[in-house]
């Protein structure tokens, strides 16, 4: 039961609502929506209700942490108003929705090498130029990662694969017998 008088059950059954009528827009968290989960009960940060959701639930959830995503939306403030721990919608997305994430987490870094560029052209003063460019390494290091096969440097074959054999055909002076 939550502080307001209305049960986790009942908050969800608002949600999947919400999420009905607002399928036609996924990019906006509908204000009843965004209500109903204020108003699930306080629980400890460790706690993690989304994996006690059934499927369809945790799925349309998820669409809306993805959608508010990629809006701008931080995923520390999102977890915040689940009240879950931000490692909680990490993981959550991680196992359900691991290339939709990649795919978005890969968008926002365009984004960030766009800007980091913009600010170092734009920039006057050193220390502008240098975090435009610590900024713009990090999200190319991040897109490296995430895009291997776009951005990963290309290793030449042969090269970090080579296997290494010591055979070592010495005896001990002990065991070997001379003929008399």
């Amino acid at each position: 039961m939550s502080t307001n008088g209305v049960s986790t059950s009942q908050a969800l059954a608002t949600v999947t609502k919400d999420l009905d009528e607002s399928s036609s827009s996924p990019t906006t968290l509908p204000a009843t929506l965004l209500s109903a989960v204020l108003e699930l009960p306080e629980l400890p940060k460790h706690y993690n209700p989304i994996r006690a959701l059934p499927e369809t639930d945790r799925s349309r959830l998820l669409d809306i942490i993805i959608a508010q995503y990629e809006c701008g939306q931080s995923i520390y403030v999102l977890a915040d108003k689940l009240g879950v721990a931000p490692a909680t919608l990490y993981r959550q997305l991680t196992n359900h929705r691991p290339t939709e994430w990649r795919e978005i987490r890969s968008a926002r870094y365009h984004e960030q090498i766009e800007q980091a560029e913009k600010d170092m052209q734009e920039a006057t003063e050193p220390l502008a130029i240098t975090r435009a460019r610590e900024q713009l390494a990090n999200a190319r290091w991040m897109l490296e990662r995430l895009q291997r096969s776009i951005y990963g440097q290309d290793q030449p074959a042969g090269v970090g694969n080579a296997v290494q054999i010591n055979i070592n055909l010495r005896r001990s002076a002990a065991t070997v017998e001379k003929p008399v």
